[in-house]
Order: structure tokens, then C-alpha cells, then sequence
């Protein structure tokens, strides 16, 4: 808003342009001075919002908004981006590079404790380990929709991971193999279930576990197990490393769309 002193020496100047041109003389100030303001007003409105700071600010703020309200959706995005970008090079015979250079630096440590140890682990990727602790979790846990919904997710994901592998038809590594394993290569079954099985209990673990330092071992536990099993795949000559790769990404997007359905139904 002008100044009440603005508006007196505006008036004075009026007056004396006025005196100085009889064309001038049938102006009424207050018409000049109802137009001036507003006028003002605008001028002073638009420079407010269009300072390039101010106008930065804003619509970072409101990026960071919808980046945190829609976080699981873009990662979910991004991990479907990955999936179909290895998928492209796969059936293109393009990402064999990726896997060899991956592939020797895992079979580096080779050694017969950890060939021991890693068919451990990946027993844990396997239809027996994951029905053993459906039936455990239907016997011993009270809230029956949890095993439920762990059951469900298996046999979805492993649906899911059977029509991927009949889709691209990739055939397994040949030469250095430590375990037989039959069908297709890509995904891989291990890396795709364990991910979908382990990670909805994590997700659930999260959601019902109270006690933070359980919580807390519990879900980084299960995250290495995952991440082992998925290692143990490479090494044991069963998968390339895409294979491991895109079954993570898959899964992972999977997920986040399966916990969004059941989350309202398992109080």
C-alpha cells in the first residue's frame, strides 16, 4: 500500500502538471489515484512471487512433499526401470560382460568353507525352507492373517518367477557348477522368492515388532540372509549375476504393491 506521504506529493506533482497543461485541468485526482493503486499493489504482488529464490524454494519444497508421500511408489518405479533394462540386454546378449566381471571377483574367495557355507544359505531360497515356515508360522503365530498372507505371497511369487522364466527362456551358466539345478535361468527362483518371503516379514516385523533392538537384529538378519542367498546363486554356478539382479528388482517392486493391498487387513 502507498504511503499516506507518497499519496501528498503524488497529489502536489498532479496539481502541477495541471497548472503547467490546460489539458490536464478536468482530471480528477481521485480517479488517477483509484487507478495508481491497485496498479501498485500488482506490481508489487507479481515481484513478490516471481523471485527466482522465493519461486526455487517453493517448488522444491513441494518435490520433497511428493517424493516423501509417494517414496515406495518411486522406488517401486525405479526397481521395475532396472528389471526391464536388464531384461532388454539379456535378450540382447548384452549384459554377459556384467556378468562375467561380477562373476570372477564372487568365485575369488572360493574355498571349501564357504562353498559349505553358501549351500547352507541357499537352502534357504528353497520350496522346502519357505513351505517349512509357512506350516511353522500357521502353528505358531496367534494372528492368523500373517501366515495367510505369507502363504498367498509364496505361491504368487512363484507363479510370477515360472512365467518369467518360460517368457525368456534363458539358459543356465555351463562349466563351473557346484549344485545341479534344472529349468531356466532368468530370473532367478531363489533370488525373486527369497526376496518376496523374507521381505514380508520384515515388513511385518516392522509393523508388530514393539521391542526396537529385536525389531532392529531381526530385520537386518533376514536383509543378509537375503542378500546371501542371492550371492550363493553366483557362486554356486546356478546364475549369472543379471539373473540375481533382476529377481531382486522384480520381487522388490512386487512387494511394494502386495504390502500396499494387505496392510489395511492385517490388524
Amino acid at each position: 500500500m502507498i504511503k499516506k506521504e507518497n499519496k501528498m506529493l503524488l497529489k502536489a506533482s498532479f496539481h502541477t502538471c495541471i497548472g503547467k497543461n490546460e489539458n490536464f485541468s478536468r482530471i480528477n485526482f481521485s480517479v488517477v489515484w483509484k487507478i495508481l493503486v491497485p496498479v501498485r499493489f500488482v506490481h508489487n504482488y507479481l515481484a513478490t512471487i516471481l523471485q527466482p529464490e522465493r519461486m526455487k524454494e517453493k517448488y522444491m519444497k513441494k518435490i520433497i512433499q511428493i517424493v516423501k508421500d509417494n517414496k515406495k511408489w518411486i522406488l517401486a518405479l525405479i526397481c521395475i526401470i532396472i528389471f526391464l533394462d536388464v531384461l532388454e540386454d539379456v535378450l540382447d546378449n548384452q549384459i554377459l560382460n556384467f556378468d562375467n566381471i561380477v562373476y570372477s571377483k564372487i568365485i575369488y574367495f572360493k574355498s571349501d568353507v564357504i562353498t559349505n557355507l553358501l549351500k547352507i544359505i541357499t537352502f534357504f531360497g528353497s520350496a522346502i525352507a519357505f513351505i517349512s515356515i509357512c506350516i511353522l508360522s500357521f502353528i505358531f503365530e496367534k494372528n492368523k492373517k500373517i501366515p495367510t498372507y505369507i502363504s498367498i505371497n509364496l505361491a504368487i511369487c512363484g507363479i510370477f518367477n515360472f512365467i518369467l522364466k518360460n517368457v525368456v527362456r534363458r539358459n543356465r551358466p555351463i562349466g563351473y557348477r557346484l549344485v545341479e539345478e534344472s529349468g531356466f535361468s532368468f530370473p532367478s527362483g531363489h533370488s525373486m522368492t527369497s526376496m518376496a518371503f523374507y521381505g514380508l516379514i520384515i515388513y511385518f516385523i516392522f509393523k508388530f515388532v514393539k521391542n526396537k533392538k529385536i525389531k532392529t537384529c531381526l530385520i537386518i538378519v533376514l536383509s543378509m540372509l537375503i542378500t546371501l542367498i542371492g550371492i550363493s546363486r553366483i557362486y554356486l554356478g546356478v546364475h549369472y549375476p543379471s539373473d540375481v539382479l533382476a529377481g531382486f528388482m522384480i520381487s522388490i517392486s512386487y512387494l511394494v504393491l502386495y504390502t500396499h493391498i494387505i496392510k489395511n487387513n492385517i490388524n
